[in-house]
C-alpha cells in the first residue's frame, strides 16, 4: 500500500483501485490451533504482544508480529464449544475471562500462569472492558430471548455488582480515558456520562443515541 499511495492522484485508474483493494497490510499470519479465535486483547507492557481466546476455551499468548507463542492455558471453561471473552487489565498482571454462549460467569486469572484468582455469577458476556486502573470490569451482556444487551459494571477484585443498565432499553457503553466515568448511549435515555463507581448521571450529552 506504500508504493500505491505513491502514485499520483491523477494516475489512479481502475487498475490502481483493484491493486489498492487486493493489498494486505498484514505484519503477521498467525496459526492458531483450534484455528478460530473468538477474542482478542492487546497485552499492556508486552510489546507486540496479544491474548488469543479460541474455541474450546484455551487462552494463548502471542507476539503478534512474529506469530511466537509466549504462553497458554486453559480457561476453565468446561463445554469444548464454548465462545470466550477476554480483557487483559491495564497492568498486564490479570485476564478476566467471560462466555457469550453460555451464563458461565466471569472469572479473573493471573496472566503468568492462568490460575485463577476470582470467579463469580454473571450473564452471557458480548464483551469486556477494565477501566483505566483495573479496578472496574465493565461487561456487556449478550442479548438474549429477544432482550437487547445490557451493561453491568463489577469490581474487579471481589466479583461484586456495583450497578447495571438495560433493558429495556439496548445499551452501549465506555469508559472514559481516566476510568473514573462511562459514557452511556441508551435507546431509551440517549447519551449520557455517568459516574464509573455507582451509574449516577453527571450530565446528559446532545444529540441521539449512538454506538459508542
Amino acid at each position: 500500500q506504500e508504493l500505491l499511495h505513491t502514485v499520483p492522484a491523477e494516475m489512479r485508474d481502475s487498475s490502481w483501485h483493484y491493486l489498492l483493494g487486493q493489498s494486505d497490510t498484514s505484519v503477521a499470519t498467525i496459526q492458531l490451533n483450534p484455528p478460530k479465535a473468538f477474542s482478542l486483547a492487546p497485552l499492556p507492557r508486552t510489546p507486540g504482544g496479544l491474548a488469543v481466546a479460541q474455541s474450546g476455551g484455551g487462552i494463548s499468548f502471542i507476539q503478534a508480529r512474529s506469530g511466537q507463542l509466549l504462553k497458554e492455558f486453559a480457561a476453565g471453561i468446561s463445554t469444548s464449544l464454548a465462545k470466550p471473552k477476554i480483557a487483559v487489565s491495564p497492568d498486564g498482571e490479570r485476564i478476566a475471562i467471560g462466555q457469550w454462549d453460555s451464563p458461565g460467569g466471569l472469572s479473573i486469572r493471573h496472566v503468568r500462569d492462568g490460575q485463577e484468582i476470582l470467579r463469580w455469577d454473571a450473564p452471557e458476556t458480548k464483551s469486556l472492558m477494565f477501566n483505566a486502573d483495573g479496578s472496574l470490569l465493565l461487561q456487556r451482556c449478550r442479548p438474549v430471548n429477544n432482550k437487547p444487551a445490557s451493561i453491568r459494571i463489577w469490581d474487579s477484585a471481589t466479583g461484586a455488582l456495583l450497578w447495571q443498565e438495560g433493558p429495556p432499553g439496548a445499551v452501549f457503553a465506555t469508559f472514559s480515558p481516566d476510568g473514573q466515568q462511562v459514557i452511556v448511549s441508551n435507546t431509551s435515555s440517549g447519551l449520557r456520562i455517568v459516574d464509573a463507581r455507582d451509574g449516577k448521571t453527571i450530565r446528559r450529552l446532545p444529540g441521539e443515541y449512538h454506538n459508542v
